[in-house]
């Protein structure tokens, strides 16, 4: 199935070309978090598996972002729709713990 992504719910007037190009990347940060729409009420959830991300360096950008921007970001995704599985946060955990240890593992196993 073909990843699909939806901001058609945001306010985007006075976007410039970089604000759009973010929201349609935001598909894949959706993806690496196991979300799939950005809603008030699971804003804060979404921050925080971003965060969870970013302080096992395993996060969904190229570099860490700071909290305040990261929840700048989310706020105004308010809306933002894909066809990513959403899993409960456990699963998520669990999933991104398992990264991690296999990581270590291969790395220890160089040593």
């Amino acid at each position: 199935m073909a990843l699909q992504y939806d901001y058609t719910a945001l306010d985007t007037k006075g976007w410039d070309n970089d604000q759009h190009n973010v929201a349609a990347n935001f598909v894949w940060t959706m993806m690496s978090i196991d979300m799939q729409k950005v809603t008030p009420e699971n804003v804060d959830e979404i921050i925080f598996r971003i965060e969870f991300l970013q302080r096992l360096n395993l996060g969904p950008y190229t570099k860490r972002f700071p909290l305040l921007e990261i929840k700048a970001q989310v706020r105004g995704m308010v809306g933002y729709k894909t066809n990513v599985k959403q899993e409960p946060r456990y699963k998520f955990i669990r999933r991104w713990v398992k990264v991690a240890e296999q990581e270590l593992q291969e790395f220890l196993d160089l040593k």
